[in-house]
């Protein structure tokens, strides 16, 4: 991470762990990030992504370009990662899955990029990160098609 502040580096690590678990506390852990690095590229883009999940679309523009703005002083990983969000951020979704799948071919552990795909390309995917192709069981309900919650399938 092109951080010289652990206080930086672990806001962000803190903001991580909160938006990929759905947890409380995200917008003020990344806050806390560029409070401490302002010049932190990622953190820049993590609440620019953050905001936009959360619904508050309005205010995504700022980090967002923050973060651009900074990504040229970053690593080959981290310019991978903020052009990926850009295309989120800025309505090119469709645009952006090949990105992600090229960013996942280098950095398969990504869990920020993978994220907006897991629910489209799921077991293309884990046969990459396995190295063989992968097809979910054929008896399993999981992958059964089921489309809506209902009492009997709800959460399973």
């Amino acid at each position: 991470m092109t951080t010289r502040s652990p206080g930086a580096r672990n806001a962000y690590v803190d903001g991580m762990d909160r938006l990929l678990s759905a947890d409380a506390g995200i917008v003020a852990a990344f806050e806390q990030a560029l409070a401490t690095d302002e010049g932190f590229a990622l953190a820049h883009i993590a609440l620019a992504r953050t905001l936009q999940v959360q619904g508050r679309g309005s205010e995504v523009k700022a980090p967002l370009e923050r973060g651009r703005a900074l990504a040229a002083g970053t690593t080959e990983r981290e310019q991978s990662h903020i052009a990926v969000f850009e295309k989120i951020l800025t309505g090119r979704g469709s645009a952006a899955i090949p990105a992600i799948l090229e960013h996942l071919e280098t950095w398969p552990r990504d869990a920020m990029v993978l994220a907006p795909i897991t629910g489209v390309r799921v077991p293309r995917l884990i046969g990459r990160v396995i190295g063989r192709p992968w097809r979910p069981p054929k008896h399993s309900r999981a992958w059964s098609g089921q489309r809506t919650a209902g009492p009997t399938n709800a959460l399973r």
